[in-house]
């Protein structure tokens, strides 16, 4: 398994901010030695920036992945052994915030309570751990706070603490509900 801070270096990489900084790296090192490659590069990269950077190529980006998977209702859904939350969707409170910073993502905690208020799952998994040095609570302990705050019982919330990715999500979920002879499925 790649270690936590190989696999968030290559995320940052990849990005396209990650992706033009490391093209005006090059160029700025090569500025020297190849200038019209280096000015190439320099400019590659803030094209780059700027291009992802427009609504018509992000936001286009973000509907193609969106629409293949239409919101649904939750009285649509079929019931199942548990629901998942994954981490992503909050910032635990730490370095002076007293309180949890919600993400984009912080819809899916709403949506979970109101897909187990459906009485489509008796169990809800809050998952996401937190580095400590930057966080003073596990983001599952923060998911289940907010849960319980959008109706859902403590009795009915389990906690998978130690995760940091989404891989590790749900890797450390399965093994949770695996150990409470839950059977999984997805749809």
């Amino acid at each position: 398994m790649i270690p936590y801070v190989v696999s968030k270096l290559a995320i940052a990489l990849i990005s396209p901010l990650g992706t033009a900084l490391l093209l005006w790296l090059v160029g700025l090192l090569l500025l020297a030695t190849a200038r019209r490659a280096a000015i190439s590069l320099l400019v590659l990269g803030l094209g780059w920036l700027w291009l992802w950077s427009t609504p018509v190529v992000s936001d286009s980006l973000l509907h193609h992945l969106e629409h293949r998977y239409p919101p649904r209702l939750a009285a649509a859904l079929p019931r199942a052994d548990a629901i998942v939350v994954l981490g992503g969707a909050v910032a635990p409170p730490g370095r002076g915030m007293p309180y949890p910073n919600l993400s984009p993502a912080a819809d899916r905690i709403w949506h979970a309570a109101r897909v187990f208020r459906a009485g489509k799952a008796p169990i809800l998994v809050a998952s996401g751990g937190s580095d400590p040095a930057l966080a003073a609570v596990p983001e599952a302990q923060v998911i289940a706070g907010l849960l319980q705050e959008l109706g859902v019982p403590a009795a009915a919330i389990l906690q998978e603490r130690d995760s940091r990715t989404t891989y590790e999500n749900a890797q450390f979920t399965a093994r949770l509900l695996q150990d409470r002879h839950v059977r999984g499925s997805c749809s």
